[in-house]
């Protein structure tokens, strides 16, 4: 039986380095190993771009929901509006 042997990087590389990324929560990610640091950086460049993206688009997500809350808000305070001038109005 014929053995191919792979060599990778990690295996052959005398140095190597790694990209790591920590979050606002404190979780690292481990993003890759690199044999050089432009590469390296490039991963970490292309990880906290969308790292970014996803925050913007966490806050435009909860920016909308916060005013239907508000306009549900709203509307319910009409309808307590309406029942307490109801309220008022019987027990004239």
């Amino acid at each position: 039986m014929l053995r191919i042997r792979f060599k990778h990087s990690w295996g052959t590389a005398e140095k190597l380095y790694k990209s790591e990324a920590i979050d606002s929560f404190g979780n690292k990610y481990l993003l890759g190993v690199y044999e050089t640091v432009k590469e390296a950086e490039k991963a970490f460049d292309e990880w906290n771009k969308e790292y970014e993206q996803a925050g913007a688009d966490v806050k435009e997500s909860l920016s909308g929901w916060a005013k239907q809350q508000e306009a549900a808000l709203a509307e319910d305070q009409d309808e307590v509006d309406r029942l307490r001038k109801a309220l008022e109005e019987a027990r004239r």
